[in-house]
């Protein structure tokens, strides 16, 4: 469902209120959990109804659960690793506010707040700071998500001093929202430059790509001081040392969650360097390259995955249980034209993680190399576990391998559906007509595969 509401939707101009305006707010970062509190706690019973009565688009937004995922770092940095906390007065009633947040989205948001962060506030955990509170929960807001929330006119123009001195690109148009089209668009932009800061700082920062690092040289084994202030913990791979953020990778991977909060985090030794402690984790089983992949998608949600590596990618994300990026190497791997890997380990691959993009591919090119595969024993096994994979099958029940292998073999030869025998499969002659040299070629290759079958005792 898309978390932004179009510019002729209903809703528009509906409710001027704070708490309608709340839920506008919530869809648009797909919130959902704060979406149902508008919904069913807040709202008078006209906007409940029209709510539940409108017929919402199903256009998907990709970027949700990466927006979400912003939204609940910013709305709750205490139960994300929350590593500095910033103490605002309010300048009418000397009220004291305290803004838990992240060094690492600031750092990488905002070049103030990356200086500040390496000289002056180097080893600060609670920054007292003479700002409007209320401007600067929405400067944080932005720096995390993007977005400004709804504010008041008179905060107009504190705001945009504020983003002027924390060199931030907003102009008053983007405050005042006043075209729906034009808001729509900025919000689109604006995550975009978010994923953008955050790349850098993914590959100047943590992984530390000479090709992206503005120093000279980069060390592969050594940590500077700018970069241990913002890392609250170290990962081994191989002779690469990654200094890493734990409210990224345990809110992103439920794997990393698990070791850095369970029981695994107990077996750890530390780094000692410039007075910080770190804990730090050695992991096996993955290429540094593979896990600075890993690790950029983990920050922005994104990654270009050379043909190369596609495969060890793949595995890889479904171990740290990261399904999009999953689905990124699927596609670099169905990309090709010729398999990476030895065909059967792809196909078995694709069967055990579950991944139908890279199973229907391998099923494509078993059907284009038909002649070449259908005698040897390999694929002969694999039919065999294809037709175990169903449970209770029974005699004549189908084999998802061949199955699939029929189709492309009907799409490869320009088969229709209305032409072929229900019981057979082959093409069917029909009175007055003959059959054409491709689908009698067609007929002679399914006559090839039921014999097969036969030697295997199988019918499908």
């Amino acid at each position: 469902m898309s978390t932004t509401l179009q510019a002729n939707s209903p809703l528009d101009g509906r409710d001027n209120k704070q708490n309608f305006q709340n839920l506008l707010q919530a869809c648009r970062a797909g919130d959902l959990e704060r979406v149902e509190s508008c919904l069913y706690g807040a709202l008078t019973e006209g906007i409940r109804e029209l709510l539940l009565s409108h017929e919402f688009t199903k256009a998907v937004d990709e970027t949700q659960p990466y927006r979400h995922f912003l939204g609940q770092l910013f709305e709750k940095p205490l139960e994300s690793f929350c590593d500095v906390v910033f103490k605002l007065v309010s300048n009418n009633n000397f009220e004291i506010f305290e803004f838990a947040a992240h060094r690492c989205i600031l750092c990488a948001r905002s070049k103030y707040f990356a200086k500040k962060f390496e000289t002056t506030w180097l080893t600060s955990k609670i920054i007292t700071i003479h700002r409007n509170p209320l401007c600067f929960r929405e400067i944080l807001r932005y720096l995390y998500t993007g977005e400004i929330g709804e504010i008041q006119e008179e905060y107009t123009m504190e705001i945009l001093a504020l983003c002027y001195e924390f060199d931030l690109d907003i102009s008053e148009e983007y405050l005042n929202k006043s075209s729906p089209k034009r808001a729509q668009e900025r919000e689109k932009s604006e995550i975009q430059r978010l994923q953008q800061d955050l790349e850098h700082f993914c590959k100047t920062r943590v992984i530390r790509d000479r090709r992206y690092s503005s120093e000279d040289q980069v060390a592969e084994n050594s940590l500077s001081a700018q970069e241990l202030a913002q890392a609250d913990l170290i990962i081994n791979v191989g002779n690469r040392t990654f200094p890493c953020h734990r409210a990224f990778l345990t809110r992103r991977s439920d794997y990393f969650k698990a070791m850095f909060t369970g029981s695994f985090s107990e077996s750890i030794f530390h780094h000692q360097q410039d007075n910080k402690n770190l804990p730090v984790f050695k992991l096996s089983g993955c290429t540094p390259e593979v896990f600075s992949l890993i690790l950029e998608f983990i920050y922005t949600d994104k990654c270009e995955i050379p043909p190369s590596i596609s495969y060890d990618v793949l595995v890889s994300a479904d171990m740290y249980l990261l399904d999009k990026l999953k689905s990124i190497a699927s596609i670099a791997l169905t990309n090709l034209k010729e398999p990476i890997k030895d065909i059967y380990t792809l196909m078995r691959t694709a069967l055990d993680l579950g991944v139908e993009r890279l199973e229907s591919w391998c099923s494509h090119w078993f059907a284009d190399h038909i002649n070449e595969v259908l005698e040897e024993p390999q694929f002969l096994e694999l039919v065999e576990e294809s037709a175990a994979s169903i449970k209770q099958r029974q005699e004549t029940d189908t084999i998802p391998l061949i199955d699939e292998i029929r189709y492309w073999l009907s799409k490869k030869y320009c088969v229709l559906e209305e032409d072929v025998d229900k019981k057979s499969g082959r093409v069917m002659e029909h009175e007055g007509e003959e059959i054409l040299l491709w689908e009698e070629e067609y007929n002679k290759i399914l006559e090839r595969i039921d014999q097969a079958l036969e030697k295997l005792k199988l019918d499908a």
